[in-house]
Parts: structure tokens; C-alpha cells; sequence
């Protein structure tokens, strides 16, 4: 295997374990449990980690294979994407300081899960 695709699959099980830890936490914890600060910051924590670690893999993937020769239907996906990773992370970080943090935990996850949607476009 390229060593240079490795950093695709380094994105890929980074994003799925943010999608999985969000879907844990809203299914599984119970709402009066994840609404305080303590869970909420530990998992937003973890979160924010992983989408970093996805992020520097991609955007080192896009540098080192030419990503800016690909064409607009490659950067309009990648740009696509990024913006919503980006509001997933703020959404997440926002998420541990309010009340209505299981409505912003739902739309990050939403985010993600459109971001991994568009995705399945790229080659």
C-alpha cells in the first residue's frame, strides 16, 4: 500500500469513530446524563481530536497527491466538506456549554453524516 494512501484510511476510521461516539452518546447515555458538563466535555473532547487528526491526514493527502490538478468537481467536494467538518467541530465545541447542546450534537452528526455523503463522489 502507498504510504500516501494510508493517510485517506487514517481519515476514514477518524471520521466513522466521530460519527460512532456521537451516535453513542445520543443513544446510549441517558438525556439527563449527557446534558452535563462532565460527559459532555469528555466526549466533545475526543471528538475534536479525532476531526483534527482526520483533518491534518486529508488535507496532507490532498497536498501530497496533486489534489489541485484534480478538476473543480474534486476541490468543490473537498471545499464542501470542509466547511462542514468545520461546523461539525464548532458545533460539538459549542455543544458542551449550553442546554440545547443534544439539538447541536444532532445537527453536527447530520453535518457528518452528509459530509460522508459527498464523499462517495470522489474517486
Amino acid at each position: 500500500m502507498n504510504p500516501v494512501n494510508l493517510l485517506v484510511w487514517v481519515h476514514i476510521l477518524c471520521m466513522v469513530s466521530v460519527i460512532g461516539a456521537l451516535l453513542s452518546m445520543q443513544l446510549c447515555i441517558g438525556p439527563d446524563d449527557r446534558n452535563l458538563a462532565s460527559p459532555s466535555r469528555k466526549i466533545a473532547r475526543l471528538c475534536n481530536i479525532l476531526l483534527a487528526v482526520g483533518f491534518v491526514s486529508i488535507i496532507a493527502y490532498y497536498i501530497l497527491s496533486g489534489g489541485h490538478t484534480r478538476g473543480p468537481h474534486y476541490n468543490g467536494v473537498v471545499g464542501v466538506k470542509f466547511v462542514f467538518f468545520l461546523a461539525a467541530g464548532a458545533l460539538i465545541g459549542i455543544s458542551k456549554t449550553t442546554d440545547k447542546g443534544d439539538g447541536l450534537r444532532w445537527i453536527a452528526l447530520g453535518l457528518m453524516l452528509l459530509a460522508s455523503l459527498f464523499g462517495t463522489t470522489l474517486n
